[in-house]
Order: structure tokens, then sequence, then C-alpha cells
């Protein structure tokens, strides 16, 4: 019987006009035992997806179905549709606040009950109106499920005082409706709608037999997101069995798409970047949900002073350069590639503890933008220059301070004249086959003499460079396997000549051999110009020539600590260099306590020239023949005259 109902189906479908196709709920010829995901991976974007159909199948015959499919929908469109039925209840609530006005005004009549009963009238067909408008976007959701939209009802008497309240429901005629009796096909469901989505999880070809069966769907998703099972669909010749999502047994079947763009990073290895040396460098590329191939290029160009290469055992011949290409291998979605670089920021001329900084420009098909990366290299050491004076005698100190932890070895220090000149030789007063090490708790100091004639008139700025030799050590103190680099700083010296000396001395009054505290003491202040020996003259006295014959009027003023000296007299006076003779001066001191003292310093001395004034500081403390540097201040100086040279 089964079977000749079967056939009787298969000839009604001829009658069927072709491009058509019957829609059949599936309810009762099959049943959806549930959907499973076979992709066990994350699903990206245009990747196959595959899920396994469970379905039974209760005819009595094979059935070849052209496909069978699963129509997927969007979590945001689903989102979308349950919005109305909250829309609906704001409606309902709405048009029953509404209706208690017209209830008032039917209060006025003597009638109170028949009017109530009237605007309730007008109540229930106003809302059925909007529920039956609202009826075509509720049609996807269960029914079962759909609450019933209830309204409060009150009637009043004619002294306004509450008759009777009640609930009706405004969609009664919806929800109860009576049941036919007759069986049949009268009790299928002919509201059955095919729901319209672009994802669809699809198998083609399928033959389903009487029972238990499997059947494997498959897609590639364009678009990212969260997608859940809506339909299913089995498709004949001219015939479609439609399972709603409500109809589907097990869990409902839900799927995330994800699309992650491939990131590239450059970062270091373990510890701080430095200068001037190799510093390893690492390269990571992660694919996302992307499928890298192997051999995809990523270029690298750094900044002008840093040079960068592969570390890899197939470039370690390679030089190092600006611009490179990194062909990458072949990386699978979700997974990261390292590639190991070599580094070398070039150290220049370093004078304070501030970082180098460069530029690594990344560019590759797999990002859209070019990937600009700051680095920054923390300087090893970093090299400062001092002039010393010893009366006529100049010394150039070069002091190298090591700025990070790891020791540096320096070797072969030199200074070298970029423009030679002929009255200035600078001699090395270090061993010069010595090697230091600096780190940030040792550094290297470098002292050369430098031998000035004065016979030379004017006193032209020396550009200098001072060089090294330099390699890094390892944790044990060893050097590496590295190449022995030079680093180079310029710096300029000036007004290294020096133009006049004092010399100060303190000397018991006559009569007594010793200073003692308490007695009147002399103290001997000398001021001599320095000056070549063609200028000077016959007359000049002592062992240093003088200048040709200028007069200097110089004005000094000596302080002195309280609580150790007492200046006696004059404290502040003008002496006058005429022809380059040594001038002094002689003050009387009381030391005020025993012991050694340092004797009192020359404050602040002046001297006029051609009408215009200039200002030095003075500043020397010292025993006999002691000396301290001079500060120079220089104010509104002409061009012919030589500046003041420090002098201790």
């Amino acid at each position: 019987m089964r079977e000749e109902h079967f056939e009787k189906m298969k000839t009604a479908l001829k009658d069927v006009e072709d491009g058509s196709s019957l829609l059949i709920p599936c309810d009762r010829i099959f049943e959806v035992e549930g959907l499973r995901l076979v992709s066990e991976d994350r699903i990206i974007l245009e990747s196959d997806v595959l899920v396994e159909l469970s379905i039974t199948s209760k005819l009595p015959n094979t059935v070849m179905c052209s496909q069978v499919y699963v129509v997927l929908q969007h979590v945001k469109e689903e989102a979308s549709t349950l919005k109305t039925i909250p829309e609906l209840e704001r409606k309902s609530s709405s048009s029953s606040s509404a209706s208690q006005p017209s209830t008032r005004k039917s209060q006025s009549s003597s009638m109170v009950h028949r009017s109530s009963s009237n605007s309730a009238e007008v109540e229930r067909k106003s809302l059925a109106n909007e529920a039956a408008a609202a009826e075509t976007e509720m049609a996807r959701l269960n029914p079962l499920t759909q609450p019933l939209h209830m309204s409060l009802h009150l009637e009043y008497k004619q002294d306004k005082s509450l008759s009777s309240a009640s609930i009706t429901c405004v969609n009664s005629h919806k929800v109860l409706r009576r049941r036919d009796s007759q069986g049949g096909m009268y009790k299928v469901d002919r509201s059955v709608a095919k729901e319209q989505h672009k994802d669809k999880l699809v198998a083609k070809d399928v033959v389903i037999a009487p029972g238990k069966n499997t059947i494997t769907l498959s897609t590639k998703v364009t678009s990212k997101g969260c997608y859940t099972a809506s339909q299913v669909v089995l498709a004949l010749e001219k015939l479609e069995f439609i399972c709603g999502k409500n109809h589907i047994a097990g869990p409902p079947l839900s799927l995330e798409v994800v699309s992650e763009n491939p990131r590239i990073f450059l970062g270091r290895r373990d510890r701080d970047l430095l200068a001037g040396l190799h510093q390893p460098m690492v390269l990571t590329v992660h694919s996302g949900s992307w499928h890298i191939k192997q051999g995809t290029a990523v270029k690298l160009r750094t900044s002008r002073g840093l040079l960068v290469k592969q570390e890899d055992e197939g470039h370690k011949e390679d030089q190092l350069e600006r611009e490179i290409e990194i062909l990458l291998p072949e990386v699978t979605p979700f997974s990261s590639v390292a590639v190991p670089l070599i580094v070398l920021a070039v150290l220049g001329p370093q004078r304070d503890a501030a970082t180098v900084e460069h530029t690594v420009n990344i560019s590759s098909v797999l990002i859209e933008q070019r990937l600009d990366i700051d680095v920054h290299f923390i300087p090893p050491f970093m090299s400062s220059h001092k002039l010393h004076t010893a009366n006529t005698s100049k010394f150039v100190q070069v002091t190298v301070t090591g700025l990070v932890s790891r020791g540096v070895e320096l070797s072969e220090p030199r200074i070298m004249l970029v423009e030679p000149l002929n009255h200035v030789e600078l001699k090395p007063l270090h061993p010069a086959s010595q090697s230091l090490v600096v780190c940030t708790e040792q550094s290297a100091s470098y002292m050369w003499g430098v031998e000035v004639n004065y016979e030379q008139e004017g006193t032209p700025s020396l550009k200098l460079e001072f060089k090294t030799n330099y390699r890094p050590l390892d944790d044990q103190g060893q050097p590496l396997q590295e190449e022995v680099r030079c680093y180079s700083c310029p710096f300029d010296l000036v007004d290294y000549k020096t133009l006049y000396t004092i010399r100060a001395r303190v000397e018991p009054s006559k009569g007594s051999e010793l200073c003692r505290a308490g007695n009147m003491c002399h103290l001997h202040i000398a001021l001599q110009q320095v000056a070549s020996p063609a200028c000077a003259t016959p007359e000049d006295g002592g062992d240093l020539a003088t200048q040709q014959p200028t007069a200097h009027s110089i004005m000094y003023e000596v302080l002195a600590d309280q609580t150790m000296w007492a200046v006696c007299g004059r404290t502040a006076g003008v002496l006058t260099l005429e022809g380059g003779l040594r001038q002094s001066v002689t003050l009387d001191v009381m030391p005020l306590t025993g012991g050694f003292l340092p004797l009192p310093s020359l404050k602040e001395v002046q001297w006029k020239l051609q009408g215009r004034q200039a200002r030095v500081h003075y500043g020397f403390r010292g025993f006999n023949h002691a000396r301290r540097r001079i500060k120079r201040h220089l104010l509104n100086l002409p061009c012919s005259f030589q500046e003041l040279q420090e002098v201790q």
C-alpha cells in the first residue's frame, strides 16, 4: 500500500508545471535527527566547511535528490528578526493605554456599562488589526513560543467608581483556533515558505534510502561572522521537502567564521640593542587566517647608518646592507614563522648617553600599508675631552665612559690633527699598546701633551679627531669572534695658549721662620704676561718672555675665608702692565688657625683697553707656586685683542 501511494506521488509530480516546485513540510516524511560540524579547526574565511546531516526517511523506496542543502542564517539577521516581538508588545501596551481616555469620555453617558463595552469592542478591533499586520513578520518564529498579547480593561460606574476589571487577549482568534477534525492532507501546514539566504551547506545528487541516512554537506563561506542553521531542504525534481529549524532535533548548529590578516613584527631577542656591535633581532610573521605560500617576499629597508642581513645558514656569507628581501617558507593559517636577523647600527661621535634612533620600513603583499618601525640602540660608551694647564704646558685628556654592563675592550687610542699646524705637536703620555676595558663601572682616560710654539703669533683653533679600536667582550671577559671596529670623535681646541701667569705665596714677617697663627704674614701676588721671545725686549725680566709694550690696567680684589685669614689693609687695587713687566702686590694677612690653609683667592680682575672694558674672573688656591684655572668672561673686546687663556 505504501509503495502504491509512493508511485502515485511520483506520477502526480509530472502534472506540476515546469520551472516550478511544490513545497511540502517534511515533518511526517523525513525526520532530521541533527546536524554535526565535521571541521575541527577554526573556520576561516574562504575555507571549506563540512557538516554531517543525519536524517531518517519514512518513504518505502529510495529517492534521488538533486541537492540537499541547509540554509545558514547570519546572527545579525536573526537578531533583527527577533525585534518584532518587543515591538508588538510596545504597540499593544500603547494601544491599551490610549483606550483609557475614550473610556473616561463615555462616563458622561447615563449608560456607563454599555458605553464602556462599545469602547472595548473598538479597542479589540484596532489591536487585532495591528496584530494581523505583524503576522507576516512573526511567521518565521515558533508559534508555540509566541506570547499572548494581553491588555487591561476597566469599566466604571456613573459616579466614576470602578465597576469591573478584566484582562483580554487581543489576538485570541489567532491563538485559539479550532482544529479541523478531518485528516489527510488537510492537516498539513500549507503556509510553508522557503528562506532565501546566500550561504548554504550543499550536497548534490544524494540518494536517500529508507531508514537512517548520513549526508555530508559542504560550503565555502565568503564573509566572516556567526551563522546558525535555519532550514533543511531536500530538493527532488519538482518537489521540495522543507524542515524548519524548530523541527531539527539535537543541539542547534552554529559556526563562527573568522578572518584575521597577517601581521609582521620586528623585535629584539633577549637584551637591549647596542650601537656599533652586531646585534641579533628577529622578524616574526603571523599568518592569521591566511595560508602563506612558500617564496612570499618581505622587504626590509633601513635608515642611513643601520645595516641588516639574515642569520640563517644560507646567508652567513652575505654582507650587511640597508635593503634586503626575505623569502618566507610555507606558513599554515594561525601559525607563525621567525626569521633571525643581524643588525649593525653605526656608532658615530657619542658625547652623551642619548640613544641612537633608526627606522626600518617593512613592505610585503601580506600587509596593506608599509610598516615604519622605530628601533633604538644604546651606545656602549661615550667620549669627552678636557684641556688641562700646568703653567704654560697644555695637556688634552680624553675620557671614554662605559654606558652598559657589557664590557668593551679599547685599543690603539690616538689623536690626529685634521689640519696640521707647524706650531702644535701632540705627544701621547700613555703606553701605545695598552688595552683598557670600559663598562658601567669602569671608564678609561688617555692623556696627550700639547707642545705649543709661543713664537707663533695668534691662536688658531685646533681641529682634532680622537680614534680608538674597540671590540665586545663576553660575560667571562673574553673577546668575541667579531671584527675590530674603529670609533672616531672630532673636537676643537680654542684658546689653548697661556697669556698670563699668576703666582702667589705667603711668607712670614721678618724675624720669623714660620707662619704662626695670630702673627702677621705677607701675601705676595705676581702677575706676568706670557709672550713670544721674538717680541721680547732686552729689559724684560723673569724667566718668561713678554709681549710688545702694551698698557693693561688690571684691577684685582682679594677675598679670604674669614675663619682662616684676616686680610689687613687694602684688598683691592689696580695693576698696570707696561712693556710686559712683571707686576706684583704684597698684602698683610694673618692666619687665624693652624694647619695647612688654602691661600686667599683673587676674586676678580678688570682691565681697560682702548677705552673699552673687559672682565676676567680668576680663582686660585693652594700653597707656594700653586695655581688654579682662570675662568674667562670677556666683554666687548676688540677683534685685534687676544683673548685671555685659562691659567693654572
